[in-house]
């Protein structure tokens, strides 16, 4: 009887419907990825994936400011015809930041290729310049999808997505086990994306016109309304994808390929369970607590009512893999993978504090902080940095640097959470952003 009420309540409202949509998706495409990953790590080796991680981390270090995180905005005007012009300067930014891109990676990718050791995948960096004009047309289709509530066609594209991508590494795996055969799938996955997105999102698109040649009147008048999202959001998330790649670059630098592997393997069988649910949580939050902070209703209860309820999800994942890490990532991964059990062990620690921060994280935008977060995440970088040098200072064992750097996490997660809890209950509704509250006339 208690699980048939809270399927009814699930079914009958729109918020939680919204999350189990973007969440089902979510977790079927992971646990797709999870089905193709025991028989890819017993074809590739930890050298083949510190090399896709390298790549797949200087994608990710890359793409927020490819369009000067203007797609982060596409939900919220008012206008339809201004989210479309949002969306289409996007793209046109992007794709002019991928031409200076590629420009670059032609006369400097080799000597980025010798700092990194992977010389010999040097020629395969020339691909992170089209990938991060795909991630940016990828994130602008999303938001547009979220803005027009199509969470079942985000949740189908991710399922369709994984499916081919895991079926392709796979199978090119038992011709080529090398880490330039998972470069090209990875860059081929952006490409699949982008386009089943595209075709998702072309029904609720008025007209491709705006994207293709957007009115200058209104790019003007959009791109000014909108400034705080790359004066603010793209350096903020800049630097918060620099301090989660360092690990990785670091450790390929001064330890090679095969600890990064290490590190992006543990880190990324731990993000699984923390995308499922914070990613779905947080793309229907944004408008939860704006709805919630337009109405006046308590911002504080809210925040510390989501966050413990993502601890009660969280720390039963969390705990296992922190218990028995080194034994799971034995036999689910092979023997050769014991190590980044070792190193999931203590990332557990930090992304469990990250899982939990989702709900004050995604409410920066809406209280109106975003600038306040700027000097954060620069002490945090540096924080980061410096932890994994101690690591490096204290022993050539990675595991140290892996240690601290998570360490630092968990202490910078928590003073995040705290200091945006305590400002939700003092913060004045003027001070907050809301699309009514926008001069769309100010240029």
């Amino acid at each position: 009887m208690g699980l048939l009420k809270t399927f009814t309540d699930i079914t009958r409202n729109r918020f939680l419907r919204s999350v189990a949509y973007v969440g089902g998706g979510a977790a079927a495409a992971q646990l797709i990825t999870v089905a193709f990953a025991p028989i890819i790590t017993r074809l590739y080796g930890p050298e083949a994936f510190g090399v896709l991680a390298l790549f797949t981390s200087l994608v990710a270090i890359l793409t927020p400011v490819t369009s000067l995180a203007y797609v982060h905005a596409i939900a919220l005007p008012s206008d339809d015809e201004d989210a479309i012009a949002l969306l289409g300067l996007s793209f046109w930014i992007a794709l002019t930041f991928g031409v200076i891109v590629f420009g670059v990676l032609v006369i400097l990718g080799g000597r980025i290729a010798e700092i990194f050791g992977v010389s010999n995948a040097g020629p395969y960096l020339l691909f992170i310049a089209p990938v991060i004009v795909l991630a940016a047309a990828e994130q602008g289709l999303s938001q547009w999808l979220i803005r027009k509530k199509r969470f079942k066609a985000i949740a189908g594209v991710s399922v369709s997505q994984s499916a081919v991508v895991g079926g392709g590494k796979t199978g090119l795996g038992f011709l080529a086990p090398v880490g330039s055969t998972l470069l090209i799938m990875a860059a081929a996955g952006h490409f699949i994306h982008s386009v089943i997105l595209f075709i998702a999102a072309r029904s609720t698109l008025p007209s491709l016109a705006p994207l293709l040649k957007p009115e200058s009147s209104r790019i003007r008048r959009i791109a000014y309304t909108y400034r705080d999202f790359p004066y603010y959001r793209a350096p903020q998330l800049f630097l918060n994808t620099i301090s989660r790649g360092l690990p990785l670059l670091m450790f390929a630098a001064l330890f090679g390929p095969a600890a990064a592997g290490y590190y992006a393997l543990g880190n990324r069988v731990l993000q699984l369970p923390a995308n499922v649910i914070s990613h779905s949580v947080g793309k229907v939050f944004i408008p939860h607590i704006a709805e919630a902070a337009r109405e006046g209703r308590d911002l504080r209860r809210l925040l510390i009512k989501s966050t413990f309820a993502l601890g009660a999800v969280g720390v039963v994942p969390f705990g296992v893999v922190v218990i028995w890490g080194p034994q799971l990532f034995s036999f689910i991964f092979g023997t050769e993978w014991v190590i980044a059990g070792e190193y999931a062990r203590w990332l557990a620690l930090f992304l469990f504090f990250s899982f939990i921060n989702v709900p004050c994280g995604k409410a920066k935008p809406v209280l109106g902080v975003q600038g306040n977060f700027l000097l954060y995440d620069i002490l945090l970088l540096i924080a980061r940095f410096f932890a994994i040098y101690a690591g490096v200072f204290l022993s050539d064992d990675p595991m140290y640097a892996v240690i601290f750097y998570s360490l630092t996490g968990v202490i910078a997660n928590g003073i995040l959470i705290g200091w945006v809890i305590s400002i939700s209950s003092v913060r004045r509704r003027d001070d907050m952003k809301f699309p009514e509250d926008l001069d769309l006339n100010k240029i």
